[in-house]
């Protein structure tokens, strides 16, 4: 299960209810669960922040029941409003290119293997810093990291979500060998190429551990 503090959370009970696997009612309270007490906002665009919103509108006013929406019409959405909303928030989601959306974005994705999330951060000339939060033991780590835009960014977000989703890492350590995840990825559509160009990204990366304003260390993912 994906933690409700995580943005991820809301994109699969959007699918699930979409699915069919959940009702309207069940997917609301899950929505109000994440989004109104626990989710970390940090991980939100400007853009997913305004669509959400949009989303919570909706959920916030939705019933089941028929004699709520006779006796107060206009008040409370019903169920295929709801479905419409869901499914315009799920369109407008597919975010484009950009330092902000894809960088923020992959940090959620990234420190989500070490079990933290993030608890600040700041976009700025140099590159990105912040704070990320462990989730078990609620200790903090400052982080920098020298972003430099790269189009393999989407297919790396891509390769953490599936490693977070089917539990393939012990923090920053991949389970499976390299054989491995490559069938694995293939068995998921992925072409040589796309594999190869990911893998590369990912463990070549260096975002560095920061203590009262030096480096100590640095996040690697490795196998």
């Amino acid at each position: 299960m994906i933690n409700k503090t995580d943005k991820k959370y809301l994109f699969w009970i959007m699918d699930y209810y979409l699915s069919e696997k959940i009702t309207g009612e069940s997917f609301c309270d899950a929505f109000y669960e994440s989004y109104d007490l626990e989710l970390n906002h940090n991980c939100l665009s400007e853009s997913e922040q305004k669509t959400f919103n949009e989303l919570h509108s909706v959920v916030s006013r939705y019933t089941s029941f028929k004699e709520d929406l006779l006796r107060y019409p206009g008040v409370y959405f019903n169920d295929e409003q709801l479905k419409t909303a869901v499914l315009k928030a799920k369109e407008e989601l597919s975010f484009e290119f950009g330092v902000e959306k894809y960088a923020v974005r992959f940090l959620c994705s990234y420190f989500n293997l070490y079990n933290a999330y993030l608890y600040k951060v700041e976009i700025g000339e140099d590159g990105i810093s912040g704070i990320i939060r462990y989730e078990y033991d609620e200790q903090i780590q400052e982080f920098f990291w020298i972003f430099a835009m790269d189009k393999r960014i989407k297919n790396a977000i891509e390769f953490l979500d599936f490693v977070n989703k089917q539990q393939l890492n012990q923090g920053e350590i991949i389970t499976k060998n390299k054989d491995e995840i490559k069938q694995l990825l293939k068995n998921q559509g992925w072409r040589e190429n796309k594999i190869i160009e990911t893998l590369d990204y990912i463990l070549n990366l260096n975002i560095q551990m920061i203590e009262e304003g030096y480096v100590t260390g640095s996040f690697r993912i490795h196998f």
